[in-house]
């Protein structure tokens, strides 16, 4: 409703599937959803890099996975096929990594973290404010990361440099103590995700570099003096 203007005062999105085909309709209907869905975020200003499309593979997965738990193997391969033609086009306008996001993400080969944080979340034996706070460093983790097969020791070293660069450097300008407070919440996560199987057992990837561990001393020097 707060963004009708922007469509000019239209209240619904109607379109026909164009096709008496049950099974290629529904397919279709997905494909369309999904797509007015991201229309309606950009609209919002939810337009972040990554943000709204990433959202949009996140419901195809959980789409197939509800068609997957019925059963209903017709409109799981319907939909499933469409998947893999929109990720064939992206790949051929250019758009390699979406297209990558979307078909390994949504057919199940990669694991998104977001919706892992829910039952991570369920867990936290906290007081509110200190759950709240976490959740949200867990968020910005999920974010970044995507899905848990991107976290390994380099790119988690790449992560801390994001969350320390200027943010005219589209960085977060954040200082030591806010980046260990973002590697508590994230090896939280990893260890939740260990404990649920997701995630590897003998691989910590969530410790500090070096070169924070270094910023860390420096900083303390400086207080010192």
């Amino acid at each position: 409703e707060d963004v009708r203007p922007k469509f000019g005062g239209k209240m619904r999105f109607v379109k026909s599937t164009r096709t008496t085909d049950k099974r290629v309709a529904q397919s279709r209907a997905y494909a369309l959803v999904a797509e007015w869905k991201d229309q309606i975020a950009k609209a919002q200003g939810n337009d972040e890099p990554g943000g709204s499309f990433f959202d949009g593979v996140l419901e195809y997965r959980q789409q197939l996975e509800e068609l997957r738990r019925s059963n209903d193997l017709q409109h799981y391969e319907a939909l499933a096929g469409s998947i893999i033609n929109k990720a064939e086009k992206l790949d051929a306008q250019g758009n390699h990594e979406d297209a990558q996001r979307l078909a390994s993400v949504a057919l199940g080969q990669r694991t998104p973290i977001t919706p892992e944080l829910i039952e991570w979340r369920n867990n936290l034996h906290l007081k509110q404010k200190t759950a709240e706070q976490m959740e949200k460093d867990a968020k910005r983790m999920a974010d970044y990361f995507e899905v848990i097969e991107a976290i390994n020791t380099e790119s988690v070293r790449e992560w801390a440099k994001v969350l320390m660069a200027p943010k005219e450097q589209d960085g977060h300008g954040y200082g030591v103590s806010s980046v260990k407070r973002c590697f508590s919440a994230a090896r939280s996560v990893w260890h939740h995700l260990q404990e649920t199987g997701k995630s590897p057992t003998d691989q910590e990837p969530f410790k500090l570099p070096s070169f924070v561990l270094r910023q860390e001393r420096a900083d303390n020097a400086s207080k010192a003096r």
